[in-house]
């Protein structure tokens, strides 16, 4: 079974959509571009220009689109429903609906009506579906489902234990083709603490990932998990942190993401240029022993990106953005998994 990668991203930066322009730039991309289908969350009430940049990144690449609305609750259910069957039919798009298994159950009828009402329409469709409990308690709801359709089981903010949550997994396992797993709690755990020593950081939940490299026989067909820039120390709103340059580099290998920061603390449109200048000296030094490890030995496109911006800023003395940074920590993140998990998985 060849197995896909789902990376996740929202569009509330600019720097992801210039990353999917990207992807097929990015190292080995070409031996498995049929084995990633990006995932894009748009907000309810995105303008159509947002949404026209993600359509002409990703015209030629299969990828999921979701909306999502910020304040959602049962009483603008029908609305969502209502924005989902609104996504353009393409042959490269799949709308894909992501629900509560509360809310799941309580409406499986009109689900139902939402997965016939893609299939007369010749469309593939996803239903991403958080806090489940038990699968088959929906399994007149997921039997609609086609054998190009996807089932994403998504731990979101799960408190309970990924064994349990796939304790019932096999019983339905069989009964569908297409079946993706998300691990996606990192957006609820606390932040990343400094990269020291070689030392990664461990901020997320990483129980289910884990599990999965370590059953490789478990029946699923794909993993996905967001891969824009991740929780930090400057929270948003947070008036008290002090501001620093930050940038996130993953390792599938230890499957920990650890954080290099500029080694000062200030206003956002220059500390990243402090941070551009630490990174430049360690290349220049090749000290692949130190932060950027990952990202030399894999030696791809996002290095080339990141001598880029060391280049850009030595010859016109223009501040680096975190804009910059972003783009690169999604670019990188998709290269250690196409290494990692497409080719040698």
């Amino acid at each position: 079974m060849n197995k896909i990668f789902v990376p996740i991203l929202r569009s509330k930066q600019q720097a992801q959509y210039k990353a999917l322009k990207s992807l097929s730039s990015l190292k080995d991309f070409s031996k498995v571009s049929t084995r990633i289908i990006p995932y894009i969350e748009l907000k309810k009430d995105i303008t159509f220009a947002t949404q026209n940049k993600y359509r002409i990144a990703l015209e030629t690449t299969t990828h999921f689109i979701e909306y999502y609305d910020e304040n959602f609750n049962e009483d603008n259910f029908e609305d969502l429903i209502a924005k989902t069957k609104s996504i353009a039919f393409s042959s490269n798009t799949i709308p894909s609906l992501k629900l509560d298994f509360k809310l799941f159950y309580y409406h499986k009828n009109i689900i139902i009506d939402l997965i016939k009402f893609f299939h007369a329409n010749n469309q593939k469709f996803a239903l991403r579906l958080t806090n489940y409990i038990n699968l088959n308690d929906i399994k007149e709801v997921l039997l609609n489902l086609n054998e190009n359709d996807f089932l994403i089981l998504d731990n979101e903010f799960s408190s309970m234990q990924t064994k349990i949550i796939l304790s019932n997994y096999h019983s339905i396992a069989k009964t569908l083709r297409n079946k993706i797993i998300f691990f996606s709690t990192e957006r609820s755990q606390q932040p990343a603490k400094v990269y020291k020593n070689l030392d990664y950081t461990n901020f997320c939940n990483y129980d289910l990932i884990n599990f999965l490299k370590n059953n490789k026989g478990f029946y699923y067909h794909g993993i996905g998990s967001y891969c824009g820039a991740k929780a930090d120390n400057n929270e948003i709103g947070n008036s008290k942190v002090p501001i620093e340059a930050i940038f996130f580099e993953y390792s599938f290998l230890m499957n920990k993401f650890f954080i290099i920061k500029s080694a000062i603390k200030g206003n956002i449109s220059t500390i990243y240029t402090e941070l551009t200048k630490y990174l430049s000296e360690i290349i220049d030094k090749n000290l692949n022993d130190s932060p950027l490890k990952e990202i030399l030995e894999l030696n791809g496109y996002s290095l080339v990106k990141l001598k880029e911006i060391i280049l850009k800023q030595k010859s016109t003395h223009k501040n680096s953005t975190a804009s910059n940074y972003i783009e690169l920590t999604i670019e990188h993140y998709i290269e250690e998994m196409i290494h990692y998990y497409l080719i040698n998985n």
